[in-house]
């Protein structure tokens, strides 16, 4: 039982901000790579090894949910050599984090907002600034800038941009 319990100090704490599920991979007990589901809203444990490996297995970094703001850091180890990069990560944020900027200076405000580049990541902080009242002008800025980093929806009824032979049809 101690055992157990040291190795779960020894696991960083995530959570899964959004509502769609992802899969990472883990190791067993025996030391079998093994996958493990992420469903929206949850809380889970990994060492840092394993939210290495997972990065690492990411096509690039914009899919990497540790990095890309899908994943939001509840308890990072003290000893995690990458601790001041994933504090400085700007898509990477709790909802106690997004309420304080929220509740901020508008130009600070705004310096932080033109950093996040993930729509999960922005729609989170629409909620949150619905969620605790914040001011129309915040809410707006965020609504701006969630349409500046969305990529276009598909639309089969456009036809192809310039230079695009491809047709949508």
């Amino acid at each position: 039982m101690v055992e157990a319990e040291a190795k779960r100090d020894e696991l960083e704490t995530w959570e899964n901000i959004g509502s769609a599920r992802h899969v990472i991979r883990k190791f067993s007990a025996k030391g079998d790579l093994v996958e493990e589901l992420i469903t929206g809203g949850r809380r889970f444990h990994v060492s840092t090894r394993e939210r290495h490996l997972n990065s690492e297995m990411a096509a690039d970094s914009t899919l990497d949910p540790f990095s890309n703001g899908m994943f939001s850091p509840v308890r990072l180890l003290e000893t995690t050599e990458d601790a001041a990069e994933i504090a400085s990560n700007p898509n990477l944020m709790g909802e106690e984090e997004m309420a304080t900027i929220l509740r901020g200076r508008i130009d600070t405000f705004r310096k932080r907002l033109a950093k996040i580049d993930n729509p999960v990541v922005l729609n989170r902080l629409i909620q949150v600034a619905t969620d605790n009242d914040a001011p129309v002008s915040k809410v707006e800025a965020i609504k701006g800038r969630l349409v500046e980093v969305q990529p276009p929806a598909y639309n089969e009824s456009s036809p192809p941009e310039p230079g695009n032979p491809v047709s949508p049809r």
